[in-house]
């Protein structure tokens, strides 16, 4: 299934390919307390680094369905929380990074150990 998706990176700049994972890190990061809305697709990125829990951090990269620039936001989450159901998780080749979308879009909270992604349902 191909999704048409207007991704652009940080500086408003068309991308056509899939982005590794340095380049996903290097996009500028959001305020830990804003919610996104808009949401079309999530990168997530192991990040290395060890939470209090045991389990590993993660840091993700979004990117809107209205071609908004994509933005960097977690880093300290070792979870995240689906609400709402049409999630589907795709893996880029050959970087090993999860892909998390939705046909509609979707909200993402504050950046705190555990994020949620909420479906946004259309009325």
């Amino acid at each position: 299934m191909e999704r048409r998706v207007r991704r652009v990176d940080y500086r408003g700049e068309a991308i056509n390919r899939t982005m590794n994972r340095k380049e996903l890190l290097s996009i500028p990061k959001r305020k830990w307390d804003e919610t996104l809305n808009g949401v079309s697709g999530v990168y997530v990125i192991p990040s290395k680094r060890k939470h209090d829990s045991g389990y590993a951090c993660m840091d993700f990269v979004a990117e809107f369905s209205d071609g908004r620039p994509m933005v960097r936001f977690g880093g300290g989450c070792d979870d995240v929380s689906f609400v709402g159901k049409d999630f589907r998780m795709d893996c880029l080749y050959p970087y090993e990074i999860i892909h998390i979308w939705r046909k509609g879009t979707f909200s993402i909270t504050h950046d705190l150990s555990s994020i949620d992604f909420i479906a946004v349902v259309k009325e």
